[in-house]
């Protein structure tokens, strides 16, 4: 078991089999994997990894593969060997590009180089070697006469150098652990997530303040205990019902407090206001606890619907929580960690899914996903077809454009080459059929560019690297729209696409 949770290695060290004939890396594997865990916790277990076997690396890729995705830290034994080798350099892009993401640290930041013999000016050097934003750690020394001496394996500078690396290595698997820790509890909730809270009885306040202080990095809405009319009470509740992401109701063992004007205890009443509240993505989340001994005739009856799902007291959106406290924070947690759901689109037609063979034929889990959520959104995908057999896929491609309210290029294992062909292509074929006038409107047809994973330089550069989000290609058409981070599919990632087809397509309205 790792030092991370949630992943296989710790540390992956990449290296070429030629610089350990000697067993030198061997030696620092050994080294680090002692001296590692001295700098973090008592019972710290790190995990450290390096390919033993000489079997031929095409052989061992997708075990490597698999090892590179789930490493926290990636560390480089770098040589003029190491740095001309096609094979380390595939070990290196592949963790810049699928290694386990980790929002807020950068994977160049959880690299570095231990250099083991100096290769600055060596011929045909590999481009992913060219980079001076990793920490570099030299076991070596310069005689001053153009020679170089390495460190041998147990010698003062050995340790002095591999020790730094241990700290540095320490550091960064702390820093790695807290920050998926910070995600994976309620402190880690963004500012903008609200909450409501509603009031409770008075045997449930002490679980109500454990979810306050829980949720304390979230923006928390509640009506103070006092004194209200009935009036008064649902419009300050109605207020902050209309600000929130979800309401959080606690039932307890009595009905608790009840307005002087009303017969109505808050509790219920508040509950009820929230169960009216169906503002898209608001969540209402109920608590029964199993350890509640209903004895009261009313609040009896009202705990025991909630239950059992009545439709007097539950409809779509409403999440009822049962078992401990435990139970109800785990619950809130989860709820708020969920991505937005998609607008839902009627009425706008199909739209063209443009995406290459390879994606295609490779079942992309981020383009199946993509596609899910279209059709969850009310939208139709149409795929490209494929098949070049007595087939005019060109004029196919036109009709489907033609019959469509929008296009998404999926920027996936495509070239960049190609991405920019299908963008002009794109163009013409709307450039001719509005000329022909064989369609509506085409001056606002909506065109999109969705950035999947692996990510690449010419996504990083050309689009991530751009601060606006929307790309004026043509006069007389409306901007590209570019989508998603060149990560992991997320459905959020749709609003301003399906935004801009419900306001670009009068006939589609958002639901």
């Amino acid at each position: 078991m790792a030092y991370v949770p949630g992943l296989e290695t710790d540390v992956f060290i990449s290296y070429a089999h030629r610089n350990n004939v000697d067993g030198w890396v061997t030696a620092l594997d050994s080294y680090l994997s002692t001296r590692v865990p001295e700098f973090l916790e008592h019972d710290a277990n790190v995990t450290i990894w390096r390919d033993k076997s000489l079997s031929g690396f095409d052989l061992l890729w997708p075990t490597l593969q698999e090892k590179v995705e789930n490493s926290a830290l990636f560390l480089s034994i770098c040589s003029p060997v190491y740095v001309t080798s096609e094979n380390c350099e595939k070990e290196v892009n592949h963790f810049l590009e699928r290694g386990f993401d980790i929002p807020r640290l950068e994977r160049r930041s959880r690299m570095a180089w231990a250099v083991i013999i100096p290769y600055e000016g060596t011929r045909d050097q590999r481009p992913s070697f060219n980079r001076s934003d990793t920490v570099r750690y030299s076991f070596f020394t310069n005689r001053g006469d153009d020679t170089f001496a390495q460190y041998e394996v147990g010698s003062p500078e050995f340790k002095k150098e591999a020790d730094r690396l241990a700290q540095h290595i320490a550091v960064q698997l702390r820093r790695v652990r807290e920050e998926l820790e910070r995600r994976n509890t309620p402190s880690a909730f963004r500012q903008s997530k609200t909450i409501f809270i509603a009031n409770c009885s008075r045997d449930r306040r002490s679980d109500r303040e454990t979810v306050i202080n829980e949720f304390k990095n979230c923006e928390l809405l509640f009506v103070p205990d006092g004194t209200y009319s009935e009036k008064d009470l649902s419009a300050q509740t109605l207020g902050m019902l209309a600000q929130a992401d979800c309401s959080v109701h606690i039932l307890g063992e009595t009905a608790g407090i009840t307005p002087d004007d009303s017969e109505e205890p808050i509790v219920r009443l508040q509950y009820r206001l929230a169960l009216a509240h169906r503002r898209p993505g608001f969540t209402q989340i109920a608590w029964t606890p199993d350890s509640l001994q209903l004895v009261h005739g009313g609040q009896k009856e009202f705990v025991e619907k909630v239950r059992s799902f009545s439709p007097e007291v539950w409809a779509t959106g409403t999440e009822v929580l049962r078992g401990g406290r435990d139970d109800l924070l785990r619950g809130i947690a989860g709820i708020l960690q969920r991505s937005p759901s998609a607008a839902h689109i009627d009425a706008a037609g199909p739209l063209y899914l443009l995406c290459s063979k390879a994606d295609f034929d490779s079942a992309d889990e981020n383009l199946a996903k993509l596609r899910d959520n279209l059709c969850l959104a009310g939208i139709l995908p149409e795929f490209p077809a494929f098949d070049d057999q007595d087939v005019d896929l060109a004029n196919i491609e036109k009709n489907i454009i033609k019959q469509s309210c929008a296009t998404v290029i999926y920027y996936g294992k495509g070239g960049d080459g190609w991405v920019k062909l299908k963008r002009q292509t794109l163009i013409q074929v709307l450039a001719e059929l509005k000329a022909q006038k064989q369609t509506g409107d085409l001056d606002h047809y909506v065109r999109a560019l969705y950035l999947s994973e692996p990510i690449n330089p010419p996504k990083q550069t050309q689009y991530l690297g751009m601060k606006v989000r929307e790309f004026p290609e043509a006069r007389g058409y409306s901007p590209l729209l570019v989508l998603g981070t060149a990560s992991a599919f997320q459905s959020d990632h749709l609003k301003p696409l399906l935004d801009r087809i419900a306001s670009e397509n009068p006939g589609a309205q958002s639901v």
